[in-house]
């Protein structure tokens, strides 16, 4: 196709989703924040947790959704973890955005310790009170190496949990580990100058690292 088709068929699309894209979403059009399409089905949605947990069993059995955005009306959920490690319908997403949860490391850990993550390649973990404990839990994980974004920006995080992460990812550089993560994003936290001279001086951090 051209260019100009292109663009012809974008605009088409668009205009059919303003007019009946209400009416494709079926219950996600009242349930939750956002949704998107993707080659006609719904793929992506923004959802307050509670109303995720009520109808993720008939949310998946509808839509191929690979992308959720949990939404948190709070700012402290260390139980959160724990719950949404326990729905199986996780086995579905490859992108799961969690920012603003407040997590906390023992909420981190219990998430991932879920045994429903395999598909999960993309993982917001912005605004989460991590700090050391919950990023070496993060590590550790199954869930890891098969990471290839992830988002731990304003954490609180400093040059110890830099040190832990740039320690990882050269043991495992070293070792001919496969990791994929292509990028980590690390902005607003108070990294100093000394967690930018650990990451300048790892090169698989310094590949992957945004800050």
């Amino acid at each position: 196709l051209s260019p100009a088709e292109r663009s012809q068929l974008a605009r088409r699309q668009r205009e059919l989703q303003s007019s009946y894209g209400a009416r494709w979403a079926g219950q996600l059009a009242r349930i939750a924040a956002n949704w998107s399409f993707n080659r006609g089905f719904v793929h992506s949605i923004d959802i307050k947790l509670e109303v995720y947990a009520a109808h993720a069993a008939a949310i998946h059995s509808e839509h191929p959704i690979e992308h959720l955005n949990l939404l948190f009306p709070e700012s402290h959920n260390p139980a959160a973890g724990r719950a949404i490690a326990s729905m199986p319908q996780l086995r579905h997403v490859r992108s799961l955005g969690l920012k603003g949860a407040g997590l906390g490391s023992e909420g981190l850990a219990d998430l991932i310790a879920s045994p429903h993550l395999g598909n999960l390649e993309r993982l917001n973990l912005a605004e989460n009170r991590l700090g050391e404990k919950g990023v070496r839990s993060l590590l550790q994980s199954p869930a890891f190496p098969n990471l290839r974004w992830i988002d731990l920006g304003a954490n609180d995080l400093g040059p110890g949990c830099l040190r832990e992460i740039a320690s990882h990812l050269k043991t495992a550089a070293d070792a001919g580990e496969v990791v994929h993560l292509e990028t980590l994003e690390l902005g607003g936290n108070p990294l100093t100058r000394a967690g930018a001279r650990i990451i300048q001086g790892c090169r698989p951090l310094a590949e992957v690292a945004r800050w």
